[in-house]
């Protein structure tokens, strides 16, 4: 079975030649920075730049080469997140800051911090849904967020 059989023939309840296997494939079962720099050592894998798929959580995203020796049938293929879009970090103090495209800021300390903690909303103080009304909402249908989509799932 490929993996794409595999998958499917766990979602249809029916047995498969192995449990399918995902690591990365959603947010859910990603892993932090950290434990994938040591997966990868642990694996005998080159150090490689590591890339975020999730800001908040600090989750890696999932190379290749981890991928073959791991034997996974998931990748993530997913819009654009929020959770990585036009960041601008700053340091303030003993935090590493940012607001995301809704407003919330999150930080993150610089010792010792493994991710990041909402601190403050914009909407934090509204009373009433007048408040809630007149407040930016970024563009969930944007179709930004779904640039090169079509084409990853493919190449999956």
């Amino acid at each position: 079975m490929n993996s794409r059989e595999r998958i499917l023939a766990a979602l249809a309840h029916r047995e498969a030649d192995r449990v399918p296997f995902d690591l990365g494939g959603t947010g859910a079962t990603s892993m932090h920075l950290a434990a994938y720099q040591k997966l990868r050592r642990h694996l005998g894998l080159p150090p490689l730049p590591l890339r975020i798929e999730d800001v908040i959580q600090q989750l890696a995203v999932i190379d290749d080469d981890a991928h073959e020796r791991l034997r996974t049938d998931a990748r993530n293929v997913a819009p654009r997140s929020s959770a990585i879009h036009n960041l601008q970090f700053r340091d303030e103090g003993d935090y590493s800051v940012y607001d995301d495209e809704w407003g919330i800021g999150w930080r993150m300390p610089k010792q010792g911090g493994f991710y990041y903690d909402m601190y403050r909303h914009p909407l934090a103080a509204a009373e009433r849904s007048v408040e809630a009304q007149s407040f930016y909402w970024p563009d969930a249908a944007d179709p930004g967020r779904f640039l090169g989509l079509h084409e990853r799932a493919r190449a999956m």
